[in-house]
């Protein structure tokens, strides 16, 4: 990973080594027992609830605060294509000039770097002169080049930043001159309402910087603002890392079935690296649910400075670190939470001889990705899967995966490949279907709400390689779909474009986009990503993967050969666009410039500077969904076991409950579960509003 170098010694794990209770039997129910929490901080990091503005330091084993900040006032309007769409460029040569005003709000940095959407214009070769609060800088052609499939930066010397407004100015002593695109100010606000408020940054001066005028474009009409921004090496005011839920009764004692207990104390304890300027507060909340549920779960306690919160806790726990610093050039280093707590086991002396025989409690992953879902009702999606006929299409599937490819070769067969110029359809499977017209990007949105509209999640990804050749020439990009699968409990890709998917030769399951960027990796850059372009006389066959294609009943036997695309993969943060059109990429397929993305990256792939969100985490990516995530114990009453479900379910529906093979029955979040003698089991699962159901997991106990 592309992180900053931390100037200390990082040591430590992340949290204290579990202590294994005292005894938690009915003889001992008025025994005080201490629990304590047992995780290195890199797994409650992929475990936890989120980690916001918080990234793991480079030891592998610490979190810092997150290393990046992107000063921008076009990205919601971003188009950046010279030649389709909506971009309005702007010729930069002699008299004719740009600046571009951006507003900093902490001006110490680590390392800060102009980014900019340029190009010169066919046989310049005068370089481009970039101005910054009057210390002129130089972008030269062959730096132009050695990035075209990036947008080229410059970097700004140290101590030249204001803690207020920075004004850049291009201009080109050349003939022919440079070009720089524009933001469309109506795209700005459709994306980005929220910004009605500001006032221009951008502006073109005809007289070599002696007036300035916000009109944009060669023709001076343009309102919009220049696609120019800053890449600034900082660490985040404020970052937050919430840990996994902590069962404390399991703790105590009972790992499947244990019962209930009382908290006497909880304490938290810090250890790492405060450096001056920085903290580390601790918090803690706590609930009756085994997955944080706002109608179950009580609000956040400050721990005092001993570490201690006083309050009313139960069961389930779940603590807080917050990390700040006044600083931008320091960080607070997280190296461990402990948490300790006292607690008194009430177990019912009926119980003392029930036994576990079997268990299964689906682990639930989530993301900090702030995704939003469409809902299945939504009459658009409905429409959807009326008008094309859907659930004939899916008829006599399999299984759900041969669901998802009957659908994946429908899609793929309905238009043949087509770009939307100059047209470009909204990101509504309605349009692009009726129009029959389309490249990736329409038949992975085409997908996607179609696979919705079924009452499956998908989501939309983007992949590429900047300055990668092959043959001689410049590869694109690519648009897919990953669909969540209940039945495999993970994401995998559908690609309806070229109607195939993967499977891994390791795990026998299909694939989802990390693992193909790991693949494509292993394949073509096992020393990581060059940014500054590499070239291939041919594809690579794949060590790693299965080709499965089309309406074939499996997957091929030889190697398959992977077109070079997932290097750097995006995720829009969204699947709603039913419910509301944007914000949307602009343009997506002809331009990758949109600031909304959520960006992978690893130690293999350094960032790219005109993106602001990147994640190494990878459960924000991977999260989980549908999942029954259970606690039991036993009740008071002799014969019965009280049984608590949580779930992450999108347009949740309903728990449903089946005992010893029975019928299954929808059920409310907690319900009693009366026992016979001999074996007995119950599984749980989820249904969502479309009427798909999630994965089981399930308890089976020997009653006397």
């Amino acid at each position: 990973m592309a992180h900053l170098a931390i100037p200390v010694a990082l040591v430590g794990l992340a949290i204290l080594a579990a202590a294994v209770p005292s005894r938690a039997t009915a003889a001992a129910a008025a025994e005080v027992v201490t629990v304590t929490e047992a995780m290195p901080l890199g797994e409650a990091f992929e475990k936890g609830f989120l980690a916001r503005d918080i990234q793991m330091a480079p030891d592998g084993r610490s979190a810092i605060l997150y290393d990046l900040t992107l000063v921008e006032d076009d990205g919601p309007g971003a188009c950046g294509d010279f030649q389709y769409g909506v971009a309005a460029p702007t010729a930069i040569r002699g008299d004719l000039q740009v600046k571009k005003v951006l507003r900093v709000d902490r001006a110490e940095v680590l390392d800060a770097r102009v980014v900019l959407s340029v190009r010169p214009q066919p046989e310049e070769t005068a370089p481009l002169a970039v101005a910054v609060n009057g210390r002129e800088l130089t972008l030269e052609v062959a730096q132009f080049k050695a990035t075209e499939n990036d947008w080229p930066t410059v970097r700004i010397p140290a101590g030249l930043l204001n803690q207020a407004d920075n004004e850049i100015v291009l201009s080109c002593r050349g003939q022919k001159g440079w070009w720089i695109t524009v933001a469309q100010r109506q795209f700005i606000l459709a994306n980005g309402p929220e910004r009605k408020d500001r006032p221009n940054r951008s502006f073109r001066s005809t007289d070599g910087g002696r007036t300035w005028s916000p009109g944009l474009g060669d023709d001076g009409r343009q309102d919009g603002e220049l696609m120019v921004r800053l890449n600034l090496a900082q660490y985040a005011a404020q970052g937050e890392l919430i840990g996994p839920i902590v069962d404390l009764a399991a703790r105590a004692g009972g790992k499947d079935l244990a019962s209930d207990v009382q908290v006497k104390s909880l304490r938290l304890r810090s250890t790492g690296d405060v450096r001056d300027g920085t903290s580390i507060r601790l918090w803690v909340r706590s609930g009756d649910k085994p997955v944080y549920d706002p109608a179950r779960w009580g609000e956040w306690l400050p721990c005092d400075a001993a570490g201690d919160a006083r309050g009313d806790l139960k069961r389930f726990v779940q603590w807080r670190a917050v990390l700040a610093t006044s600083k931008p050039k320091t960080t607070p280093v997280l190296q461990g939470v402990e948490l300790q707590a006292q607690v008194q086991p009430q177990p019912p002396a009926w119980a003392a001889n029930l036994k576990v025989l079997d268990a299964h409690n689906e682990e639930i992953l989530y993301t900090s990705m702030p995704f939003e879902y469409e809902k299945f009702d939504e009459p658009a999606l409905v429409e959807l899967r009326t008008k094309y006929k859907l659930d004939e299409v899916v008829a006599g599937a399999s299984s759900e995966i041969d669901k998802m490819i009957k659908l994946r070769n429908w899609v793929a067969a309905q238009w043949k490949y087509d770009p939307p110029i100059p047209y470009y359809p909204a990101w509504d499977a309605r349009e692009i279907l009726r129009l029959h017209k389309g490249f990736c990007v329409q038949f992975a949105i085409a997908n996607m709400q179609c696979a919705l509209s079924l009452g499956m999640q998908a989501r939309f990804v983007f992949g590429h390689f900047p300055n990668v050749k092959l043959k001689g020439r410049i590869v694109s990009g690519h648009e897919v779909t990953e669909v969540w699968s209940n039945e495999l409990g993970k994401w995998v890709m559908m690609d309806a474009q070229r109607n195939e998917s993967f499977v891994s030769r390791k795990t026998g399951l299909l694939t989802g986009m990390w693992e193909l960027h790991e693949d494509q990796l292993d394949t073509y850059f096992p020393k990581g990503v060059e940014v500054r372009g590499a070239s291939f006389d041919d594809e690579v066959p794949s060590e790693g993967l299965l080709w499965w294609q089309g309406a074939e009943p499996t997957t091929r036997s030889e190697k398959p050969k992977l077109e070079i695309k997932w290097g750097y993969v995006q995720w829009v943060p969204r699947n709603n666009f039913y419910a509301h059109r944007f914000p949307e990429p602009l343009h997506q397929g002809l331009t990758w410039s949109w600031t909304g993305y959520w960006n992978l990256e690893d130690a293999r792939t350094p960032r790219l500077s005109r993106y602001g969100r990147y994640t190494h985490r990878r459960s924000d990516i991977e999260w989980t969904l549908n999942q029954v995530r259970w606690a039991a114990a036993p009740a008071e009453q002799p014969g019965k076991v009280r049984l608590v479900m949580g779930t992450v379910t999108p347009d949740f529906d309903t728990f449903l409950v089946s005992t010893d093979g029975g019928e299954w029955r929808p059920s409310a979040d907690t319900l009693t579960w009366p026992l016979h003698a001999g074996k007995n089991r119950v599984e749980m699962r989820v249904r969502n509003r479309a009427g798909v159901l999630g994965r089981k997991s399930w308890l089976e106990v020997e009653y006397p």
